[in-house]
Order: structure tokens, then sequence, then C-alpha cells
């Protein structure tokens, strides 16, 4: 190295030494803490993806229970609900617009 390069080494070291020496208590567990808060969140986004898996089954049978309901209400011959109450009703007045009564 330099003689440049030493003192200013030099310089550096001394300054340090009057700093003198860091009072503060080590922080400890910090690395620990992170790393458990990191295992936290992705242990709470896991917890979703477990309870929709879980879940998908129960909702597979209800979508084929109401696939089956309403594969089996087409082919039941029956009038609408409007058909019923009025007794055909509709056609009465369709009639009765055409033919003038």
């Amino acid at each position: 190295m330099n003689d440049e390069g030493e003192r200013v080494l030099d310089r550096l070291f001394a300054l340090a030494r009057q700093a003198g020496r860091d009072s503060l208590p080590p922080d400890g567990g910090f690395e620990a803490r992170v790393l458990a808060r990191i295992r936290d969140e992705r242990e709470r986004k896991d917890a979703w993806a477990v309870w929709a898996w879980r879940l998908a089954p129960l909702f597979l049978v209800i979508a084929l229970f109401l696939g089956a309901w309403d594969y089996a209400a087409l082919n039941v011959p029956t009038a609408d609900l409007h058909s019923a109450i009025t007794g055909g009703g509709e056609q009465e007045q369709f009639a009765r617009l055409w033919t003038g009564e």
C-alpha cells in the first residue's frame, strides 16, 4: 500500500478509537424475528389454498347436483308458473284482440 493510503487508514483507525465502543446492547434475535414473520405470512397465504382444496369436493358435489336437477327439470313437460297462474289467459286475450270481441 502506498504512503497516502496508509495515512488515510491510520486516520480512520484513530477516529474509530475516539468514537469509542457502541454502548447499545446487541439486538437479540432480529434475524429470527424476521424469518418467523416471513414464515407466518407464508403459512397464512397457504391456509387459504388449503381450505380451497378441502372445500373443492363439496363444491363439485353441489355443482353436479344442480346440473342433474336442471337436466331433470328440462325433461318434465310442465307449464311455466305464469301459465299455471293465469290459466292460459294470454291466449284468450290474443284471440279477443284479433277477433274483435
